[in-house]
């Protein structure tokens, strides 16, 4: 279970679409868990650290459905990302929450991003050059993960 204590750190990302991605750092884990959010949502709880752990923790640990303006997202994806490095090339895994396929697969590649785009990152014809192409982020696969399944794949990938 997801206690507040655990998040060391958080913040959040504007998103294209008009939400917001909450990116609490979890333990000694180096990346950021992004949980989408409505700008609503959001306004109410932009100025309370406080209350942005607790909508991540309760997030996280009831799942999307503990917050109600999240039920339009009704899919879970499992995405496999390749993200390479000058010659090195790294694989893995993240779990997106998001309308369809193409959504996910953008939320996704966004995520990874450090740079921002449109200024020092920018879509390519297969993913998100970012850093004045110091990383490339690409979408190996794309799995819609079944209902029944998802508490499962949460506990692993999350």
């Amino acid at each position: 279970m997801m206690t507040s204590n655990r998040i060391r750190s958080i913040g959040w990302l504007n998103c294209e679409d008009g939400s917001i991605k909450l990116t609490p750092c979890i333990d000694s884990s180096a990346m950021a868990t992004p949980l989408i959010i409505s700008k609503e949502i959001f306004e109410m709880i932009r100025d309370d650290e406080s209350q942005m752990i607790n909508t991540a923790v309760d997030m996280l640990n009831k799942g999307l459905d503990c917050v109600s303006h999240l039920s339009e997202l009704k899919n879970c994806y499992v995405l496999r990302l390749v993200i390479q490095s000058g010659g090195y090339e790294h694989r893995t895994h993240r779990l997106i929450y998001a309308t369809s396929k193409e959504q996910a697969i953008d939320v996704g590649l966004v995520a990874e991003c450090f740079g921002e785009l449109g200024h020092n990152a920018e879509w390519t014809n297969n993913g998100i050059s970012d850093l004045g192409d110091e990383f490339h982020y690409s979408v190996e696969d794309c799995k819609l993960v079944q209902p029944e399944h998802i508490k499962t794949v949460e506990q692993y990938l999350n």
